[in-house]
């Protein structure tokens, strides 16, 4: 028996476990942009026309080659209007894709406090008051410039998991949409774990396990009221987790 395959699959969960990032590397969304003038592959508004989500700029599966594809879909988000943009994914496999993007942003003309960058992971979270903050943080800059009448655009890697998890609770507060309807739309119908039938079910399985309890968490200071537009205090992060997502976890997957 060729014992090969056995290791080198046992080689890649471990890999990804070690590395979180690195097992979205080489991938890229299968879904269109819908923002016109945008090639950023799963680019689209979030319900109103300021707030824009997507994948990474230069990512694979843009029309362009890279580098020419950073550049690009920077200068098409420019003539877009988009005056803000948040980077919402870990830096521990990304740290030269964050450091470019941002340096091409700049390059373009955007202000230093108009592009930041928030390192959320996709698996291996951490601590729920990390989770919390780093959330509570990104919701904060949507609505700062929505609010401020400025264009926001927010994206992961391949605009699918984290950035859908920030667009969902984004849903919830600006539009006052349940849980439910902000995973289905907001989440599954972009990609969110098994939304994207060509994601990898390893990667799929770990979304299940550990990204999606926090968006059941979080969807709950909302819903609650705790937290809401006029009142996104990181300091209720601190008095931990007030609901348990297990009774409903399995109730909220992507098929």
């Amino acid at each position: 028996m060729n014992r090969l395959p056995l290791f080198a699959a046992l080689a890649l969960v471990l890999a990804v476990s070690a590395r979180p990032d690195a097992a979205c590397a080489g991938l890229s969304s299968i879904f269109a942009s819908e923002v016109d003038g945008v090639d950023i592959p799963n680019a689209r508004e979030v319900g109103r026309g300021t707030v824009l989500r997507g994948s990474a700029p230069g990512t694979e599966g843009s029309k362009r080659a890279r580098p020419a594809s950073l550049a690009g879909d920077v200068a098409d988000l420019r003539a877009r209007g988009v005056t803000d943009v948040l980077i919402f994914k870990n830096t521990a496999t990304a740290k030269d894709e964050v450091a470019e993007e941002i340096a091409a942003f700049s390059a373009a003309g955007f202000a230093a406090g108009r592009v930041r960058h928030i390192p959320f992971r996709w698996t291996a979270l951490g601590p729920y008051r990390q989770t919390c903050e780093q959330t509570v943080d990104a919701l904060n800059i949507l609505l700062d410039a929505f609010s401020g009448g400025r264009s926001v655009f927010f994206h992961c890697t391949l605009g699918e998991d984290r950035t859908g998890y920030l667009a969902g609770l984004f849903r919830m507060l600006a539009d006052g949409w349940d849980a439910r309807r902000a995973f289905e739309e907001e989440l599954c119908a972009r990609g969110y774990e098994a939304g994207d039938p060509k994601k990898p079910q390893q990667i799929v399985d770990k979304v299940r396990a550990e990204l999606t309890p926090a968006f059941l968490q979080m969807a709950n200071l909302i819903s609650t009221g705790v937290l809401s537009r006029s009142r996104l205090d990181r300091n209720v992060c601190a008095a931990g987790p007030n609901f348990d997502p297990k009774p409903v976890q399995g109730q909220f997957r992507c098929r």
